[in-house]
């Protein structure tokens, strides 16, 4: 998909990239969406944030990690295990504001369709 502005990408392409990205999911949308707003964020910070459990956080941030959109870092703590820190890498911005740019592209075909007058239901009036 091109760098084009979301009106003059194609529907089908817009489409294929949403069926297509690690982003379809909705966790991963989101984790996305936190760490792009801050920089290093804590596993348990997310956890909290999206109320997940470690379990079911760490396997979206593990495929997150393998496509390259998110690093991580352990950092010393006072408790007995180093503290888990995320953060979005560029290619991570990349992909999630190409997925975004996908969905407004959508929007924008669905906000210039012209409203339906009639639903299925009511074009057949009773004889």
């Amino acid at each position: 998909m091109s760098d084009e502005p979301a009106g003059n990408i194609d529907v089908a392409d817009a489409l294929k990239t949403l069926r297509g990205s690690l982003l379809s999911n909705p966790v991963r949308l989101a984790i996305m969406a936190l760490l792009a707003a801050r920089d290093w964020v804590s596993f348990s910070t997310i956890a909290r944030a999206l109320n997940l459990t470690p379990g079911n956080l760490w396997s979206h941030i593990d495929k997150l990690r393998s496509q390259g959109l998110i690093e991580i870092r352990y950092a010393p703590s006072a408790s007995t295990r180093p503290k888990l820190y995320i953060r979005i890498t560029r290619k991570g911005i990349r992909e999630l504001v190409q997925y975004m740019r996908a969905v407004k592209a959508v929007e924008e075909t669905i906000k210039d369709r012209p409203a339906l007058e009639k639903t299925p239901e009511t074009q057949h009036s009773p004889s």
